[in-house]
């Protein structure tokens, strides 16, 4: 897939009365290319990816529990009680999870463990 701006290119050139040709060697690409992006203009708008599944999915009920029941926010703690229920995931998505706008609140004391 060719970027917007050589897209853009593409149409500007044509419409100057360009050639296909002569468009294909300034951009140094192929005619088919060029005629591709000429007759579907669409074409340079990106797919949306479906969104991939999480390795902390499968615990976020349990987390939320922990900070609602708890009130542990602390992200070594809960991350420490994660690892023996299987998580595999790092600390990162934890903390992104359970702090997503870096709020401040209490913690947890190491003992609950």
């Amino acid at each position: 897939m060719l970027r917007s701006q050589t897209v853009n290119t593409i149409h500007d050139l044509h419409q100057q009365g360009k050639t296909v040709q002569e468009i294909a060697q300034k951009l140094e690409i192929s005619r088919t290319t060029v005629r591709k992006y000429l007759a579907h203009p669409e074409a340079v708008i990106p797919k949306p990816r479906p969104p991939r599944p999480s390795k902390l999915d499968p615990f976020k009920e349990q987390i939320t529990r922990w900070v609602m029941e708890d009130h542990c926010i602390n992200c070594e703690v809960i991350y420490a009680r994660l690892q023996p229920m299987g998580y595999t995931g790092g600390i990162s998505i934890l903390k992104e999870f359970v702090h997503p706008s870096a709020g401040g609140g209490r913690t947890c004391a190491r003992a609950t463990l």
